[in-house]
C-alpha cells in the first residue's frame, strides 16, 4: 500500500468480507469491491464485470489450477498460454485443470501457433475460437 498512488490497489472479495476490514483497506487507500459467493468461490463472471466497469479490459490470472478451471467452465477465459515442463510429478502432483476431464471441456479451443521453446519448457498458445 506504500506505493498505491503509482500502483492502484483493487480487491475484490467475496461479499462475507467484514464491513470495518474492507474500511481498513479503503482508508489504506485500496478499491474494495465485493462479489456474490458461490460454491466454488467467489462469482468470477462477476469479478470480470467489476474490471469491465472499472476499464480493466485484460486480465492476467496465474492463481493455479481452481482458478484457471472456473474460468473455463464459466466461459471467461480467451487465451491459454501453457507452460509444458519435462517432469513428472507422479500421484503426488496436482491437477493443471482440476474438474476438467472431458473431451468436451476443451471443445472450441485452437492452438494460436506452433509450441515455442522457452528454455526446457514448451509453450502452448490456444484461443477460444468464437
Amino acid at each position: 500500500f506504500k506505493t498505491v498512488e503509482e500502483a492502484p490497489v483493487l480487491i475484490i472479495t467475496g461479499n462475507r468480507l467484514p464491513a470495518e476490514v474492507g474500511r481498513g483497506f479503503e482508508e489504506l487507500g485500496a478499491m474494495v469491491h465485493a462479489v456474490d459467493e458461490e460454491d466454488a468461490g467467489i462469482s468470477l463472471k462477476q469479478v470480470m464485470g467489476v474490471c469491465w466497469a472499472l476499464g480493466i479490459h485484460s486480465v492476467f490470472c496465474e492463481g493455479g489450477g481452481r482458478l484457471a478451471s472456473g474460468l473455463l467452465r464459466a466461459e471467461l477465459a480467451q487465451r491459454l498460454l501453457l507452460f509444458v515442463a519435462p517432469f513428472v510429478l507422479g500421484s503426488q502432483g496436482v491437477p493443471a485443470f482440476p474438474g476438467l476431464v472431458s473431451r468436451a471441456d476443451w471443445a472450441g479451443w485452437s492452438p494460436v501457433e506452433d509450441g515455442k521453446r522457452m528454455g526446457r519448457d514448451l509453450l502452448l498458445t490456444y484461443d477460444r475460437m468464437r
